[in-house]
């Protein structure tokens, strides 16, 4: 695809930003217009005809696809000079999604549009989960073994990433309730290779001290929130240990958010108001004036992402629209036939081991036998902190929780029932043409395409997602 090179509104660093591109009979210039900024350059356009524009001039800050540098110094100066300082919005930043869905493809694709990818670094290690002959026999030995493998394969991608990205902004995310979350951001730290870390799924109140430590001051970390009192409870524990508050925040709506949800109650997931994304960014801008928070739940179109910077945000996430790609851990043939298909429907439910409530597609789990009570046992991985798991209790139980370790492991792979997480603005793209082939059929576009769709693109009345 051709590309352009030209200086964002600030004026200080270079960009390499793909072109958007017209339809016209196969033959077309092909334009970019983001703000106030046009580029163009002559091409010839090969995008499918539905990706067409709803307007010839989306209202996007050039900044949201600027995630290109020439050399590392370029990269830490845009990160504390433009980003850390609000001057300019966040390059577009990918979800976390483990296991393996937001994985190194899917990292490289949004790096490639413009955008901040990232790495899942949740229970890295579970394709050995997939592979029983290859565990240890002992709990213990499994535990240790699985913690291994995922550090070795972490490491792995991150270098991967590097070697076709090594001066762009990559991020990780971690879940604070895996047992080794820990160990995983020793090894991001180690690597040298993650600019951002995005802590979830609990309170680390560790953060703060560990991310002061001189072996870490190259990371940048946020916390993911989803109120006020998350945001303080992590301020105050930076405070009372001498140790470096969070450099930003991320604020994820339960009410949209895709998988695990920071409201711990099921009722009260969907409570729009006790949700508010202004006043929660207002709340969180009194704690921390001058630092950024980002916003992600409910984010998949144009007036969406504008909605969110007026808000006074300084950046979006999303999810649910990188992971129906190709380049996504999620198996095409699961986007077809499970989440482009509008008979399964999108529940929120707390069957999670962790007991979080969490959004998915309402399709069959694995039966609460006690032969796959029993093999769930002899080949668990420890993945859950200690007297977190609610599986080993409740999992023989109707509607009782499911192993997470073994059911996304055979998600990645291709199982097409299971557990499926996805963010409720699915239920709206089900009408985008973006994931309609033109004879009908169900498709599944490039990254590209979804985020030039997404940057593009208004949301539909009724939309299941950030009001606008």
């Amino acid at each position: 695809m051709p590309r352009t090179c030209a200086r964002s509104e600030h004026g200080a660093y270079q960009k390499n930003l793909p072109l958007s591109r017209v339809w016209v009979r196969g033959e077309k210039r092909n334009v970019i217009h983001l703000g106030k900024t046009e580029f163009s350059a002559e091409g010839t356009c090969t995008l499918w005809c539905g990706m067409l524009p709803s307007s010839p001039v989306p209202e996007i800050p050039a900044s949201l696809r600027a995630n290109a540098f020439s050399n590392p110094e370029d990269k830490c100066a845009y990160l504390k000079e433009e980003l850390l300082t609000g001057k300019v919005p966040w390059p577009m930043v990918m979800g976390g999604m483990g296991t393996g869905f937001s994985g190194p493809a899917a990292v490289r694709a949004v790096t490639r549009f413009g955008g901040i990818g990232t790495l899942t670094a949740a229970a890295s290690g579970f394709p050995l989960r997939l592979r029983p002959e290859k565990l240890a026999e002992g709990k213990e030995e499994r535990r240790l073994q699985f913690h291994e493998e995922s550090r070795i394969l972490l490491a792995r991608q991150i270098a991967g990433i590097r070697e076709e990205f090594p001066n762009e902004i990559v991020a990780a995310n971690v879940m604070d309730i895996l047992e080794d979350s820990h160990g995983t951001v020793d090894a991001i730290i180690a690597s040298g290779g993650i600019d951002l870390v995005k802590i979830g799924a609990g309170l680390p109140r560790w953060a703060p001290e560990r991310f002061a430590q001189a072996d870490a001051k190259h990371v940048l970390y946020g916390v993911i929130v989803s109120s006020r009192t998350a945001a303080e409870l992590v301020l105050r524990a930076a405070h009372k240990k001498g140790g470096r508050a969070p450099d930003f925040f991320y604020v994820e709506l339960p009410q949209y958010a895709g998988g695990h949800l920071g409201q711990p109650k099921l009722e009260f997931v969907n409570d729009a108001q006790m949700h508010d994304p202004q006043r929660i960014r207002d709340e969180i801008r009194e704690l921390t004036p001058d630092t950024p928070v980002l916003l992600g739940g409910g984010i998949g179109y144009r007036d969406q992402i504008s909605r969110a910077l007026g808000m006074g945000y300084q950046g979006v996430v999303m999810g649910t629209r990188c992971l129906l790609t190709q380049e996504s851990g999620m198996p095409d043939e699961t986007i077809r036939s499970k989440y482009l298909d509008p008979a399964v429907r999108t529940i929120e439910d707390a069957r999670s081991p962790t007991d979080y409530p969490a959004r998915r597609l309402d399709t069959p789990l694995t039966s609460p036998t006690i032969e796959n009570m029993r093999a769930a046992m002899r080949y668990c991985v420890s993945c859950l902190k200690p007297g977190k798991c609610k599986y080993p209790e409740t999992g023989m139980q109707e509607g009782g929780a499911y192993c997470i370790a073994r059911d996304l492991a055979e998600t990645w792979e291709g199982r097409t029932d299971g557990v499926l997480f996805t963010g409720s603005q699915r239920d709206t793209m089900l009408s985008d043409s973006l994931y309609h082939g033109q004879n009908g059929d169900r498709r599944v576009p490039t990254m590209e395409e979804a985020l030039t769709y997404a940057f593009t693109h208004d949301a539909p009345p009724g939309a299941r997602g950030l009001p606008t």
